[in-house]
């Protein structure tokens, strides 16, 4: 066998990566608003009438003042708004999060139930008991009251079903439920 040659193994690892990639290029994409524009020769106001006739004038001939060539005219190859979100078939989401929970396995925290926190008081207090710091993203289901963390800026709440590949990546600690475990076992076998 060659040195350049991979072996399966790790050629699987690196589509893998691949696939979190796209996936993490999806949900930056999804993001994206898009809204950029601007006004065409057609879409600009005025330029109805011939500014002068045909023949006769020594000018160049015009039929519009509003002619990308002169100010206040359209624009001609400008931005115009759009979707930026692309498609990503879900085998290849489902196999991507599976690798990406099982790479960062070592991160994951369960625990029986997080409690409704409604102050920054009550979810300091909460991190210092659990003894977890720094980076932490929680992965909750349904409507968890977890405004506690509104101002920790590395503290990201995530419902299941829109966990980021960015935050799953940054943290030091997930932290999640039992019940939410069991339905990523469930989801990934």
């Amino acid at each position: 066998m060659e040195k350049n040659q991979l072996s399966e193994s790790e050629d699987n690892t690196l589509s893998q990566w691949h696939g979190v990639y796209l996936l993490l290029k999806q949900q930056q994409a999804r993001i994206r608003v898009g809204s950029a524009q601007a006004k065409t020769r057609a879409e600009v106001s005025g330029g109805g009438a011939k500014p002068y006739r045909q023949k006769g004038t020594g000018n160049a001939r015009r039929g519009s003042n509003r002619t990308p060539l002169r100010r206040g005219g359209g624009v001609i190859f400008g931005p115009r708004s759009r979707s930026y979100a692309t498609k990503l078939n879900h085998k290849q989401v489902q196999v991507t999060y599976q690798f990406l929970y099982e790479t960062y396995a070592s991160k994951i925290k369960v625990v029986d139930a997080i409690p409704e926190l409604a102050s920054s008081k009550l979810g300091k207090g909460y991190l210092k008991e659990m003894g977890i710091e720094k980076k932490i993203l929680f992965v909750v289901e349904g409507s968890l009251n977890l405004s506690g963390f509104n101002n920790f800026p590395n503290i990201w709440i995530s419902p299941l079903a829109f966990v980021s590949v960015d935050h799953l990546g940054q943290a030091d600690h997930v932290v999640m439920e039992k019940a939410v475990f069991q339905k990523i076992k469930g989801a990934l076998v």
